[in-house]
């Protein structure tokens, strides 16, 4: 198919209609400019290097994560110690970094603090190869937090200038598999290198591609410019209230679903190893390879279902929601390991596909001038409400429950699940929201 044909038709005024108290951003190609090709050379070596950024983002998360066995032993580490490594003690800088990375980014350049961003993080997962115990280990944490926050944010961005109207869930969808393949080399592989060379070793190895990207992003990404090439006016000072109930609402809707989500991708690795053996490498693939295609399913739908009326985004993410939750409870009771990987792979499946409509969402929902920002706070929700709360909630719940026999991490984490369901009544509230302003 010709790039032409990725051309997106440019949306009636009447489609930018106020919602929840923010003004709805165009959805036009190019905006008043002709219509160009988004699918260009350039367009898809930025988007290949963007992923490749957010791919090794997520392997250096995770990786830890397949680690937790020898680290915990070795460090003699408790599980709401290791809850704290997994969650709060990266997630929540890198949750309340993720604003001012933003801020920075539009204003700095985002190539220039992706660059940067990823060069530190790459640089404190080498400081932790040398850690002695929790509070060094947690430092190093802390400091990819700060370097990851970097990342995201600016990432949108620049897709969201590179990609317009239908093409933008679809650019952010394989953006987003950046996760699933960090996820699958983390975790499967994470495993298997502290097993042949030690977990120092395998963070060691795990930093070095960061070194090389860095430089890369760095000259090949373009400096803040729009699909036209045009460098963006001068931004009018942001207000979060400029965003709106109706984004926040979203925002807090995909932070409530993370609880849950991130609890899972934390802790399943652990469920693995304790409850049936050797299933951790099974598992990584699983979850990778899910979490991709899950992604890129979401993209593709939202793509389709944008231009129709009868089956809307939101009776699609609070289906998700529910399905997510139902699987989520399977696998953490289920009877034996193949039922296991199945369950964790649907619930990783169901949870991605309302990753790419939620971003193309919240990119819709707000003016050019708050893209980044946007971006930044649904980040915020998702990280520190979800990658940061739930596996440390988990953890603590775990401890709790040890004296209940072995399955106590099992029973925490279907506990956790019923975050789902707040999830899909944030999202049915924002869609009767969304659809009665489409009305008016």
């Amino acid at each position: 198919m010709s790039a032409a044909s990725f051309r997106s038709p440019a949306i009636s005024s009447s489609s930018a209609a106020s919602i929840g108290g923010a003004p709805m951003a165009s959805t036009s190609a190019t905006g008043s400019d002709p219509e160009l090709p988004v699918w260009t050379a350039r367009n898809i070596a930025v988007l290949a290097l963007l992923t490749s950024a957010y791919a090794l983002n997520f392997m250096d998360r995770y990786a830890l994560v397949a680690m937790a066995a020898p680290i915990k032993s070795e460090l003699r580490l408790t599980d709401g110690e290791l809850g704290l490594l997994f969650g709060l003690a990266f997630s929540l800088v890198h949750a309340a970094c993720s604003i001012p990375m933003a801020m920075l980014a539009d204003r700095w350049g985002h190539a220039r603090v992706m660059a940067l961003s990823l060069a530190f993080w790459a640089g404190m997962t080498l400081l932790a190869s040398r850690a002695s115990g929790f509070l060094p280990l947690a430092a190093t944490r802390a400091g990819v937090g700060v370097g990851e926050a970097g990342g995201t944010p600016p990432a949108h961005a620049i897709l969201s200038g590179l990609f317009k109207g239908r093409t933008l869930p679809i650019a952010l969808a394989i953006y987003s598999t950046g996760s699933g393949i960090g996820l699958t080399l983390g975790l499967s592989l994470g495993a298997l290198m502290a097993a042949a060379v030690g977990w120092r070793t395998s963070l060691i190895i795990i930093a070095i591609p960061g070194f090389i990207l860095a430089p890369l992003i760095w000259l090949v990404v373009p400096r803040n410019r729009d699909a036209a090439g045009h460098r963006p006016r001068p931004q009018a000072r942001r207000r979060f209230g400029d965003l709106g109930f109706t984004f926040y609402t979203l925002a807090l809707a995909m932070g409530s679903a993370a609880v849950a989500g991130f609890s899972a991708l934390a802790w399943l690795p652990s469920i693995a190893s304790r409850s049936y053996g050797d299933a951790g490498a099974a598992l990584g693939v699983a979850i990778g390879l899910s979490n991709m295609v899950g992604i890129l399913c979401g993209g593709f739908l939202a793509a389709f279902i944008e231009k129709r009326t009868t089956f809307t985004l939101r009776q699609f993410c609070v289906l998700a929601s529910l399905v997510a939750g139902l699987m989520l409870v399977s696998a953490s009771l289920a009877a034996n390991a193949s039922l296991f990987i199945a369950f964790s792979a649907a619930l990783v499946f169901s949870h991605s596909m309302m990753l790419a409509p939620v971003l193309t969402q919240a990119q819709r929902l707000v003016a050019p001038e708050h893209k980044a920002l946007a971006s930044a706070i649904v980040l915020l929700g998702i990280g520190l409400l979800g990658a940061g709360l739930g596996p440390l909630l988990v953890g603590w719940i775990s401890d709790r429950l040890a004296a209940s026999g072995p399955r106590a991490l099992n029973h925490a984490l279907a506990i956790i699940s019923a975050a789902y369901l707040p999830a899909a009544v944030l999202f049915f509230q924002r869609s009767k929201e969304v659809d009665a302003g489409h009305a008016r």
